[in-house]
């Protein structure tokens, strides 16, 4: 789904001419959306990957109204001569857009990854420290853990939104024929359409994004990324010293004095906590201009 997306994105990005041509199009609807162009799905743009899927929704109905008529040109059209390059890739990715299942999947994909855009935004901010962005991480996992559980419940709306843009755009709600042994594609068992794509799409793409997250922020290596808790702006919260040196036990070699951290802790503490909040480092930058020489 990720690079049909992007196929559609080039198709018209790389040619003026298609541009202008759903540009013309738009400009034709009472409610014209103020966006008039696709984003790419950029590898390094991290927001600009949720701003994508959502401009994409926005146009979805004007993009298979531009391919149809690519293809089949109304009658007070003007006569744009499409190549035949341009008309056999329209049929293509008008073939795809009007599938049932890429709607389902864009929709899956869109709403899955949705709650992770705040959390994008936030991990690029200057001023981030690394307990405050793994516990930002921690708490979209759990919300990505939640939709997993009541996948029931909230598959209701995705499917939903599916079925409203499958009417939209003249697109059948429908499921691909079930056969005894399938090895090109998932064949769960299924009664409905709701059924087959809860199983087969969404559940198959939620436990694949929760191993993601799982595997790129493990707790193994998170270990030297205790020692951010000695930041001014983080001892002065903690409350149990006791699970603080327990964290900070990868450090133990590196301590002159393992056997007093605790209470080196507490008076590092209690320093900070004496002073006024907003005199507080909360950057390490900004640590250097407060040590000791």
């Amino acid at each position: 789904m990720i690079d049909s997306v992007n196929e559609i994105f080039k198709f018209f990005d790389d040619s003026p001419k298609r541009q202008r041509y759903l540009e013309e199009i738009l400009d034709e609807k009472e409610d014209s959306p103020s966006v008039k162009k696709l984003k790419g799905l950029c590898k390094t743009r991290w927001v600009e990957r949720h701003t994508c899927y959502e401009t994409f929704e926005e146009l979805y109905p004007s993009l298979c109204q531009c391919l149809e008529r690519m293809l089949n040109p109304a009658e007070n059209d003007q006569p744009w001569n499409w190549d035949r390059d341009t008309r056999v890739s329209a049929q293509g990715l008008l073939s795809t857009l009007t599938s049932f299942k890429f709607i389902v999947t864009f929709y899956t994909t869109k709403n899955s990854l949705h709650c992770l855009k705040s959390l994008a935004q936030k991990l690029q901010e200057n001023g981030l420290d690394v307990i405050d962005a793994y516990s930002k991480i921690d708490a979209k996992k759990k919300k990505i853990s939640d939709f997993r559980t009541n996948i029931d419940i909230e598959f209701i709306d995705w499917f939903s939104d599916a079925t409203k843009m499958a009417e939209n755009i003249g697109s059948q709600v429908e499921m691909p024929r079930l056969v005894g042994q399938q090895v090109h594609r998932a064949n769960v068992n299924a009664t409905t359409p709701l059924e087959y794509y809860k199983k087969n799409v969404v559940i198959p793409f939620l436990d694949h994004l929760t191993h993601e997250l799982d595997s790129r922020f493990r707790q193994e290596n998170r270990a030297g990324g205790d020692i951010f808790h000695l930041m001014p702006c983080s001892i002065v919260k903690c409350t149990d010293f006791d699970a603080l040196c327990e964290k900070l036990s990868y450090w133990e070699d590196d301590l002159p004095n393992p056997t007093a951290l605790k209470n080196e802790l507490k008076e590092w503490a209690n320093t900070w906590r004496a002073k006024p909040v907003d005199s507080i480092p909360k950057q390490i930058i900004q640590c250097y201009s407060v040590a000791d020489n």
